[in-house]
């Protein structure tokens, strides 16, 4: 039995290696904590020339974001851990 209930790890979902998220999971595996995955991204809004606002612009960027954080936690959540994530 492990004293961790709730674990909170910092992702980057732009490098291929997650080690702080390898570590939570083996954590996890042991004491059957839950996960939460949480990663902050920012983009300029030059950067956002496509988008017809400010606001749809955020709002594309943040669902491409979470698409690729859920694809780094499918093989997580397969195995068997409960894992959540947070995108800002």
């Amino acid at each position: 039995m492990s004293i961790y209930k709730n674990l909170f790890v910092v992702i980057d979902p732009t490098r291929e290696r997650q080690p702080a998220l390898h570590r939570a999971a083996d954590l996890s595996r042991l004491g059957k904590a839950r996960i939460t995955a949480f990663s902050s991204v920012y983009k300029a809004v030059d950067e956002m020339t496509e988008a017809n606002s400010r606001r749809s612009g955020k709002r594309e960027f943040l669902k491409e974001w979470e698409s690729k954080v859920k694809v780094m936690l499918a093989p997580y959540k397969e195995s068997g851990l409960k894992i959540s994530s947070d995108v800002y």
